[in-house]
This record gives C-alpha cells, structure tokens and sequence, in this order.
C-alpha cells in the first residue's frame, strides 16, 4: 500500500478536476490523502496514524478527520475550545486524541461529512466515478460520501486523528 498526500488546490478553482488529476496518477492499491490548504497537521504521528488506520481497517475505503471546526460537528471532539486559535492548545489536543482514541468509528450520522481531510483507496474512487468536475467546489466532498453510501463502502472516522482547521478563524469567510 502506498499511501501520497495532496494539497487540495488548484488555481482554475476547480477542486475537482484538482483531485481527478491526482487520483490518475495513483494504482488500483494507492490511496490518496487530500487535505484542504487550510490545514495544519497539529500530530507528529499523523502519517502513522493514518497507515495504521488502513492497515487495521482493511474493510472500509474512506476515512475523514477529527478537527477543531467545520460544519458538521461531528468532527469537532467534545469539550474543546473551536475557537481557541493557539496551535499549542490543539497540538495538545491532538495527543490526547491520539493517545486516547486511536481507533475508527464508522460514519452512520445521517448527515453529509467534511472533506477537510479525505483518505479515499483510488479503487474505491475508479468505482464511485471520477469526480465531477462541472460541481461547484466544495461538493466533491458530499459526492464521495454518497458515492461510498450507495455502493456499500464503508467510510470511517479515524478518531485519533487531528486537525487544525483555519477555516474562518480571522472572522471572514475566506479560507487561506
């Protein structure tokens, strides 16, 4: 198994046809670790965390996150500050998760999950279908997910596994 991270970007602003290009370049047997650009890795294990998680759960075919703010909260561990902007208190955070919850939780919550992290096997992608690159940008995610649902892929969240999320940490709308 290999295993190779992108930086989900792409200058035409087209984050699908960003991840069809990167999924190409991988085997049947590769998965891809996609990660929006306002991302910080707060784990110094998070690659291990990662293999470990694939190697241990040989069933499932996408895995998603735990971070300090999205949509859907899910994401978010219970009692922590989101809006605490000092990447000390998340580093910490991060050991705590990974020391305490090194595991996968399957996704079964009825709503959508967040691509801020996504780790996808290119077979499962080649099944689902490449993503459509005529959707508006931040749907690729949603597309995956439903694509995993009705095809019986199993999507997992790795529960030791944290992010920093900026995502509208300076009061704005916009991602860096």
């Amino acid at each position: 198994m290999n295993l190779y991270i992108f930086i989900a970007h792409d200058d035409e602003k087209n984050l699908a046809k960003a991840y069809n290009k990167c999924m190409d370049l991988l085997s049947d047997d590769d998965w891809a670790v996609f990660l929006d650009r306002d991302v910080l890795l707060v784990q110094q294990d998070w690659y291990d965390i990662i293999k470990s998680s694939i190697k241990n759960n040989p069933d499932y075919g996408f895995f998603v996150s735990m971070m300090n703010r999205v949509g859907n909260r899910v994401h978010i561990p219970a009692d922590i500050d989101p809006n605490n902007h000092d990447i000390k208190y998340h580093v910490e955070v991060g050991k705590k998760l990974s020391q305490t919850n090194n595991g996968v939780q399957r996704w079964t919550y009825s709503g959508l999950l967040s691509g801020v992290v996504m780790i996808v096997k290119k077979s499962v992608w080649k099944k689902i279908g490449e993503a459509n690159e005529n959707r508006r940008m931040l749907a690729v995610d949603n597309d995956l997910h439903r694509g995993c649902n009705r095809e019986g892929i199993k999507v997992g969240l790795i529960t030791g596994l944290y992010v920093y999320h900026w995502y509208r940490a300076d009061g704005t709308n916009v991602a860096i």
